[in-house]
């Protein structure tokens, strides 16, 4: 969140406002995404690259609906 405007991202009169404008938000950190930016359009919103590259792979896979499971031996 910015100090000045105390908006995510900056409002467009804030100082500390970018001169492109946002296409999208993360939704992990809150960081805007700029045209041309890499991002994972996931079922729980927009995630940047950054977010994405700090991802565990058991995260990617919860995000994805596809939790680890436990091996159990089955009784007949």
């Amino acid at each position: 969140m910015c100090l000045e405007c105390g908006s995510i991202p900056c409002d467009p009169r804030c100082p500390n406002a970018t001169e492109e404008r946002a296409i999208y938000t993360c939704t992990v950190c809150g960081s805007p995404i700029f045209e041309d930016d890499m991002y994972w359009d996931s079922q729980d919103g927009c995630i940047c690259e950054d977010c994405l590259d700090e991802m565990s792979r058991k995260e990617i896979l919860e995000l994805c609906g596809e939790p680890l499971k436990k091996a159990v031996m089955e009784e007949y």
